[in-house]
């Protein structure tokens, strides 16, 4: 967003990669209640005097889960 606004071009692609990601056996149920939950609309993001500001965020329900050791 920074660039963008520096620029003047529009923001179009955030590309995220995750290199290690996966879930330990006594994580399955927490994993399983989060897939369960409805998919809410995308925030807004926008650049203003030097910080990103979210809107419009709709935050889903705490689910917790054990940290596998």
């Amino acid at each position: 967003m920074y660039i963008s606004e520096q620029t003047n071009l529009k923001a179009n692609i955030i590309d995220l990669q995750i290199v290690d990601a996966h879930i330990y056996k006594n994580q399955i149920n927490s994993v399983i209640e989060y897939l369960k939950q409805p998919i809410n609309k995308l925030p807004k993001y926008k650049y203003n005097n030097k910080k990103l500001i979210m809107e419009e965020y709709i935050s889903g329900p705490l689910i917790t889960c054990e940290v596998a050791v």
